[in-house]
């Protein structure tokens, strides 16, 4: 089982994140998410009752989201995530990984940009007893297991071109793609609290960027060098969308992107976050996607259909330098 728990642990990303909302008390431990009992000790680590039910709560939260309800008995499921996931924790931070903080940084950017303002991200994790502080070093820890993990598992991993063409072929109804576009944007990001005034010299910017690119200048320059949109060292390259996926983001995106043709560039877009501008690079009919557009996809789904035999090899290693202990008897448990 340790592999499946595993995959299921990289899918669901970080057990603990920012968008849960209050969580039920987990009845099969008897215990509540203020509760300090400690469930789990792996090496120098204990896991608190605490944790383990703000991960069932997100991980709850992630199959409602789909129409699914958590299977019975699946706090256990979770508590072994949180144990493999320290194993591995452990195991790889003794690994130099040189760009650790700015990977950790562009995750906590990229997270951080999903809300209107600092204040608002640390109200929104506020309420799930989080802080930014404790985001970073979640992110931080996710980035050490995933170096680990390509170290120790991916990389040894391999895929041949006869694996890549027989999946194409058996999987070709997966391959099925609706219509796409591809984004670009500049983002303008208005200050906290915005004066009318100020509002105006934003719209002003973004029209004169629109001047300069209907005059000739590169769109992806100038979003490098304006745009305070995480993906501006990409040129503003969002990637693709498909239909509704823009609205998330904001409903007034959506419809300026859908409505260019490729090549053009929209007006300038005010959301309650500034002034966009957005240039269709491509439109992607919908149909079977190529096996040269899929190749990388169905590459790493090959990859994932491998792992967890290698995850369960690797855990037990791990197991045998790094003791671990489940506290069952909560009652009678050892408090944080």
């Amino acid at each position: 089982m340790t592999g499946a728990v595993l995959c299921l642990f990289l899918a669901l990303g970080l057990a603990s994140g920012c968008k849960k909302k209050k969580s039920a008390p987990i009845r099969s431990y008897g215990i509540s998410r203020a509760g300090g009992e400690i469930v789990a000790r792996v090496g120098d680590r204990r896991i608190s009752g605490r944790e383990l039910a703000q991960s069932v709560h997100a991980y709850s939260q992630s199959l409602l989201q789909r129409g699914q309800k958590p299977p019975p008995g699946f706090e256990d499921t979770i508590l072994d995530i949180l144990i493999e996931s320290e194993l591995l924790y452990q195991a790889g931070r003794e690994m130099e990984i040189p760009d650790l903080e700015s990977r950790t940084e562009e995750m906590y950017r990229e997270i951080a940009s999903r809300f209107a303002s600092p204040r608002m991200l640390a109200e929104a994790l506020s309420r799930d007893g989080m802080t930014p502080d404790a985001l970073r070093e979640s992110l931080r820890k996710k980035v050490v297991i995933e170096a680990f993990l390509q170290e120790k598992v991916y990389s040894r991993l391999q895929v041949s071109e006869e694996e890549i063409e027989l999946y194409y072929r058996d999987h070709r109804r997966e391959m099925e793609k609706p219509e796409r576009i591809r984004i670009r944007q500049i983002q303008l990001t208005l200050p906290r609290a915005a004066t009318a005034d100020e509002k105006e010299e934003f719209k002003n910017r973004a029209e004169e960027l629109k001047e300069r690119i209907e005059e000739g200048d590169d769109f992806s320059e100038l979003a490098r060098q304006f745009s305070d949109s995480p993906e501006k060292q990409a040129g503003g390259d969002m990637g693709f969308f498909t239909e509704g996926q823009l609205a998330r983001l904001d409903p007034a995106l959506e419809k300026a992107a859908w409505s260019l043709k490729p090549g053009e560039v929209s007006e300038p877009i005010p959301t309650r976050i500034g002034y966009h501008l957005l240039e269709l690079e491509e439109r992607v009919p919908a149909g079977v996607a190529p096996l040269e557009e899929c190749r990388e996809e169905i590459a790493a789904s090959i990859i994932r259909e491998k792992t967890p035999e290698e995850l369960d090899l690797l855990i037990s290693e791990i197991k045998k330098e790094i003791p671990v202990e489940k506290l069952k008897n909560l009652r009678q448990g050892e408090k944080e």
